[in-house]
């Protein structure tokens, strides 16, 4: 069975993306590098270095995570029928990665129709208590997930509309309704960070808990696209689009009270809103 692999680079710190890619490389026939970001040419020759198997695209802009999706799917030759999807920042244990790859090859003889397959995520090394046991989810993030490259050929790949976020949940959403499933391992893990961690409490007093904040812009592009993404499928999924936007409110507030930033972020919001409303959707 023939795996590729994608990874976007945007602006990575170096030593931590070589360390990410060198754990799953050898599970994949090739890895195509898209760089987003224009990065130098000591971190390109370096990420070439780690494997004869990695070909690097350099884009002349920042072309967000949906088109160099679709550029690696049609990539893909006839012979590839699954390609990785990693983000920059995300790794597998070596006993994580054997395991998931492993446990992959066995539950195609066990299911049908089967557009992605994807471990479960942690932002922290899980535990060594591992097995097959696995469940049908509506939706899965894009890093670790594996994807049928068959099917996303047939239901035309991402929407580039989105640009970021919210691209991975839109093609899943795409792929339940049209009668194809998606798989989720219960304890294969895959080490995962969603923005960045902060430990903070309401005025500073209350009980501290760590929260997960991310730039004014990617709220910008959370907030717009979760407002597409919603009035596509909210009623053919309403149970979906109403769990994400509870996530999403979780999120909006960690961010106007933790960030730091709570007028830019506020900005933001509005900002995400009005271009909904206006279907302005350019990068």
């Amino acid at each position: 069975m023939d795996i590729s692999g994608v990874v976007i680079l945007y602006h990575p710190d170096a030593e931590e993306v070589i360390l990410n890619i060198r754990s799953y490389i050898d599970y994949v026939s090739n890895l195509i590098v898209f760089d987003n970001s224009s990065c130098s040419n000591d971190i390109i020759e370096a990420v070439k270095a780690i494997s004869s198997k990695i070909v690097v695209i350099q884009n002349q802009q920042n072309d967000g995570i949906a088109k160099p999706l679709n550029k690696a799917v049609q990539i893909c030759g006839d012979k590839t029928e699954w390609l990785l999807t990693m983000d920059q920042d995300s790794y597998f244990e070596q006993w994580q990665a054997s395991t998931f790859f492993d446990a992959f090859r066995r539950i195609l003889y066990q299911t049908e129709n089967i557009a992605i397959v994807c471990p479960a995520h942690s932002s922290e090394t899980s535990s060594t208590t591992i097995n097959d046991e696995y469940k049908e989810v509506h939706r899965a993030i894009t890093s670790g997930s594996l994807i049928n490259v068959r099917i996303c050929k047939q239901l035309h790949g991402f929407d580039e509309k989105l640009f970021i976020d919210d691209v991975d949940f839109e093609y899943c959403y795409k792929c339940v309704l049209e009668g194809f499933k998606i798989v989720q391992f219960k304890n294969i893990y895959l080490n995962h960070f969603i923005g960045t961690q902060k430990e903070a409490g309401y005025f500073s007093v209350l009980k501290k808990s760590n929260r997960s904040v991310h730039s004014p812009i990617r709220i910008y592009y959370m907030v717009r696209n979760f407002l597409y993404v919603s009035s596509k499928y909210k009623k053919q999924l309403p149970k979906e689009i109403e769990q994400r936007r509870s996530e999403l409110f979780v999120i909006l507030k960690n961010n106007l009270f933790f960030s730091g930033y709570f007028f830019k972020v506020l900005t933001a919001i509005i900002k995400g809103y009005l271009h909904f409303k206006l279907n302005k959707f350019s990068s």
